[in-house]
C-alpha cells in the first residue's frame, strides 16, 4: 500500500510538472524535398591520367518527405532527441560522363538518363543541454549521431529488346558520423516561436553501386568508394500554440555535404579488383515541411 502511494504521488507530481515543462514532445511532419548528388573518380590512385575519368551526377530529385521527431526533456536544462526522415524520389534526372584528357576534355562517353525513383533518408540521435533560458530567448547546444542515405538509380525508361535487360543501374550512398548543432528559439508573441538551428557533421562517406547492364563488373557489387567529409545545415522554423499541448509548425531547411579524395575500388567479374582515386562526392538537400506537435 505504502508502494502505491509513493508510486501515485510520483506520477501526480511528474503530471504537474509537464503542465508546466512538458517532458515528451512528439512532433509529425509533411512536405517536399529536392536534392542533388555528384561524384567524379580520377585516371589512377595519384588522381591523374586524366584527373577525373568519368563523372555522374543527380539532379533535381524531388519529392515528398515524412518525418517524425521526438524530444524527451530529463531536466530543466537537460534533454534527448531522435529523429528519423524520409523523402520519396518522384522525379529528377541524371548524367553519366567519361573522359580521357586532364579538366573535362575528350568526352569518351555521355549519357543523360532519368532518376524518377528512389529515395533518401535520415536518423540522427543526440543529446542536449540549454545553456541559456529566458523568458523570450532560448538557447541550447547538441550532440550526437547521424545516419544518412540516399538510394539512387539510372534510367532510361525504354523497352528492353528480346533477351536484354533494362538499364536499372542503383548506387547507394551512407553518411555516417558525429553531429553537432546549435539551436535558438525565440518568442515572438506569446503563442508565435522562431526556431533557428545550426548544424555541423563529421562524416565517413560510403559509396557503392550496381552497374546492371557492364558484365565485365560484378554483381551487385560493382564498385565502392569511401571518403571522409562533412555536413553543414541550417533549418529556419516558425511555431504556433493551438492549446497547450498542441503547436502547429512550419520549416525550411537546406544542407551542403562534401566529402574530400577517397579511394574507389572496382569488382571486375574475373574476381580481380582495380582502385583509383575517388575525388570527391557533393550533395545540397533542401526541403520545407510542416506538421504538429504533441505536448505532454
Amino acid at each position: 500500500m505504502r508502494s502505491l502511494f509513493t508510486a501515485f504521488l510520483l506520477f501526480y507530481g511528474i503530471a504537474l510538472y509537464a503542465q508546466k515543462n512538458p517532458i515528451v514532445a512528439l512532433s509529425l511532419s509533411s512536405g517536399y524535398q529536392s536534392s542533388n548528388l555528384h561524384w567524379s573518380i580520377a585516371g589512377n590512385l595519384n588522381g591523374k591520367s586524366p584527373n577525373i575519368l568519368s563523372e555522374v551526377k543527380w539532379n533535381a530529385l524531388r519529392g515528398p518527405i515524412l518525418s517524425a521527431d521526438l524530444k524527451i526533456n530529463l531536466t530543466k536544462r537537460w534533454f534527448i532527441s531522435g529523429g528519423f526522415a524520409k523523402a520519396y524520389i518522384k522525379s529528377g534526372n541524371a548524367t553519366d560522363t567519361d573522359y580521357g584528357e586532364d579538366n573535362l576534355e575528350a568526352q569518351t562517353y555521355h549519357a543523360a538518363l532519368r532518376s524518377d525513383e528512389g529515395n533518401l533518408s535520415n536518423f540522427g540521435i543526440a543529446a542536449g543541454y540549454k545553456i541559456l533560458l529566458r523568458e523570450k530567448l532560448e538557447i541550447a547546444v547538441m550532440a550526437g549521431y547521424t545516419d544518412k542515405k540516399e538510394n539512387l538509380l539510372l534510367l532510361d525508361h525504354a523497352v528492353a529488346l528480346e533477351g536484354e535487360n533494362a538499364l536499372h543501374s542503383s548506387y547507394g550512398t551512407n553518411w555516417t558520423g558525429i553531429s553537432t548543432a546549435v539551436s535558438v528559439g525565440y518568442a515572438i508573441l506569446p503563442k508565435l516561436k522562431l526556431n533557428a538551428t545550426l548544424s555541423y557533421d563529421q562524416l565517413k562517406y560510403k559509396g557503392q553501386a550496381d552497374w546492371n547492364l557492364i558484365y565485365a563488373f560484378q554483381h551487385p557489387l560493382s564498385f565502392e568508394q569511401n571518403a571522409n567529409g562533412y555536413e553543414l545545415g541550417v533549418l529556419l522554423g516558425f511555431v504556433y500554440q493551438l492549446k497547450p499541448y498542441l503547436l502547429f509548425n512550419v520549416s525550411g531547411a537546406y544542407a551542403h555535404a562534401e566529402t574530400g579524395n577517397g579511394t574507389d575500388k572496382l569488382f571486375l567479374d574475373d574476381g580481380s579488383t582495380q582502385s583509383t582515386q575517388f575525388n570527391a562526392a557533393v550533395k545540397n538537400v533542401k526541403n520545407i515541411s510542416l506538421g504538429l506537435t504533441v505536448r505532454f
